[in-house]
């Protein structure tokens, strides 16, 4: 799966819009130009989106696995 859904708040109404960005294609690190959506709720002006690509990991030890020496 490479395109993730993303939900991005407008600036100007507050309106969430929701847009699938492709991971293997990012926009460009100046930014993306995006259209707040009117036909569901936005107010049709424009923005930039700037994204961040953030990894969070957890670790975790496994049953059984004995310790090396």
């Amino acid at each position: 799966m490479s395109t993730v859904p993303v939900n991005i708040t407008c600036p100007y109404c507050e309106f969430i819009n929701t847009r699938h960005v492709d991971l293997k294609n990012m926009p460009s690190i100046h930014g993306e130009i995006c259209y707040c959506d009117c036909e569901d709720g936005g107010c049709d002006r424009r923005f930039v989106v700037d994204y961040k690509v953030k990894i969070e990991t957890e670790v975790r030890s496994i049953d059984g696995e004995k310790e090396k020496v």
